[in-house]
């Protein structure tokens, strides 16, 4: 595997000592709960009762007793589940006595939802817990009894007990904030910009079975845009912004981010950002890096002293800065070799991305980077990706370079392959001057995203990246968009080569991404087209959707 062994301080701590510092004030509030509830029933006489949680006694795997970890479950969860209040937690010893003896028996979903109806309960909380040496895994799920939608999950891996616990307490509040949100009177919808022009269907392009190599792809329902706007869109993405279990699509220009959420192929407009007039956006990711089930928003920014970069979480029914002046270029890594990781790499002096490229973990209420870097080369992080292209298990190091060269390294940074053809291609860039462009400033342009997937899975990783093409190549300060269109690859003994590609469109690709965009349970190839595109004047976007068959 390519990443390199997590290096970071953990403290050495015994439970019992983490009971004596960090529980007094979660016991504390759990010794209040019998006055809380009759206050919480007061509040609630006039109107509607509160949302009732049942928690459900975890299960352990392990070749040590850890029983007396329940309480501490317990009183985790619970304690943030009331604190405002507004939600009921029912209490321990009735859902006790509502299991069936032993009590050791498997706690099925079958029989939560049955008990959780006998206990009048709205949600229900339940989770494993495994203990491997000092390596605690946990899997904690929120389910609704009577709503619809996909459970919120953690599951994650902690080095200790301690650490275990506080992963528990950043589920229970994402686990608050779910149930809140889901009883909270819809807030008032805000209408969609003025230039932008909506249409009732997805652009479906792509034919083919997954398993086998695809034919070319031949147009289904003719070629429909999903969403134009009158600017020159550099991202796109999308994930589960609020939580609501369905993905938000996020969309930058240069200075501002719009979130929209997607209904019966119709696009409503669910929140604006506006940036400061100095912003200069180059990339933007969406993905649940600090796993609490809210997918945040990472978007490297530069302003004319230097990277501002900054992070972004949906949090009591808000959007709000969770990490901010960041001097780090950003990218969410995604593929089967790493799963889903924040990355990122420092700038020099000169405003040049500079030194390896750092795994960025969660610690406390902010991101930190890793001692250990994932590679010490100094390669692009904004295409940077791992795969394993061979189903060999053998992780490789993939990017597109900043002469628009897809490379290949094995997992030391050794050379494996380089293409002959251009592969991306962009315009969208910054200067290296501190005070904007100049006609002799250096410009540094923005390697665009590459995507490592597994689609007909056979254990071998595809690597999926745009190809545009200009009429006048590789012109410094001028480029003109001709055509453009995305390839997979995959690996055949000594080299890449195509498996599929998208039919060419007029203009430029900007960005894309392989989600699921209409709720199907199945990802569309989404893209971000630029027409119009001598530079960046008078340009026009438009939001497409290639559906895989």
């Amino acid at each position: 595997m390519l990443i390199a062994e997590s290096s970071f301080a953990v403290r050495t701590i015994s439970f019992e000592c983490f009971m004596v510092r960090i529980l007094p004030k979660r016991l504390f509030r759990f010794m209040l709960i019998p006055w809380i509830v009759p206050l919480i029933m007061v509040a609630y006489a006039h109107g509607e009762a509160p949302p009732r949680v049942a928690i459900f006694p975890f299960q352990f795997h392990s070749k040590e007793s850890l029983d007396y970890l329940q309480d501490a479950i317990f009183v985790t969860i619970s304690s943030w589940l009331i604190e405002q209040g507004d939600i009921e937690v029912v209490e321990r010893k009735q859902v006790r006595d509502a299991l069936p003896r032993p009590e050791t028996m498997e706690i099925t979903e079958e029989l939560t939802q049955r008990l959780a109806r006998e206990l009048d309960a709205d949600y229900v909380i339940t989770g494993n817990l495994t203990k491997v040496g000092d390596f605690v895994n946990i899997d904690a799920r929120l389910v609704s009894i009577e709503k619809p939608g996909p459970p919120l999950r953690v599951a994650s891996q902690y080095e200790g007990l301690e650490a275990a616990m506080e992963g528990l307490a950043e589920f229970a509040k994402s686990t608050r904030r779910r149930i809140v949100m889901a009883s909270a009177v819809p807030p008032k919808e805000e209408k969609p910009p003025p230039e932008s022009t909506i249409t009732s269907i997805y652009e479906k392009v792509l034919e083919g079975v997954r398993g086998e190599r695809p034919p070319p792809p031949q147009p289904v329902y003719g070629l429909e845009t999903f969403h134009t706007v009158s600017t020159f869109l550099r991202g796109v993405d999308l994930g589960d912004v609020d939580g609501d279990g369905a993905n938000e699509i996020v969309l930058i220009d240069k200075r501002t981010l719009w979130i929209y959420k997607q209904t019966g192929g119709r696009l409503r407009l669910f929140r604006k950002i506006e940036g400061h007039p100095n912003d200069h956006f180059l990339t933007l990711d969406v993905a649940d890096v600090n796993r609490n089930g809210f997918a945040e928003i990472i978007v490297t920014n530069m302003r004319p002293r230097g990277l501002r970069s900054f992070i972004l979480e949906f949090e009591e029914n808000r959007i709000k800065k969770i990490t901010d002046r960041e001097k780090w270029f950003f990218r969410v890594v995604d593929s089967p070799a790493v799963g889903t990781l924040l990355v990122g790499q420092e700038i020099a002096v000169n405003r040049q991305p500079i030194g390896g490229i750092y795994p960025f973990v969660w610690k406390g209420k902010t991101f930190h980077p890793e001692k250990k870097p994932l590679t010490k080369k100094e390669i692009p992080v904004f295409s940077f990706n791992v795969g394993d292209l061979d189903g060999r298990g053998e992780a490789s190091i993939v990017y597109v370079d900043y002469h628009d060269r897809l490379r290949v390294l094995n997992r030391d940074g050794g050379y494996r392959w380089e293409s002959s053809d251009a592969y991306g291609g962009t315009d969208i860039f910054y200067s290296l001057g501190s005070r904007g462009s100049k006609p002799d400033e250096k410009r540094i342009y923005i390697p665009p995203r590459l995507l490592v997937r597994d689609l007909d899975g056979d254990g071998a990783s595809e690597i999926i990246v745009s190809r545009n093409k200009f009429k006048l190549d590789m012109v410094e300060r001028l480029r003109i968009y001709d055509r453009a269109r995305l390839v997979d690859l995959a690996w055949r003994g000594m080299g890449l080569f195509e498996n599929w590609g998208t039919p060419e469109i007029s203009g430029y690709i900007s960005d894309f991404q392989l989600k699921d965009i209409d709720g199907d349970g199945r990802d569309e190839i989404v893209i971000t087209a630029v027409s119009k595109g001598i530079l960046r004047s008078g340009a026009s976007s438009s939001l497409l959707v290639y559906e895989l068959f």
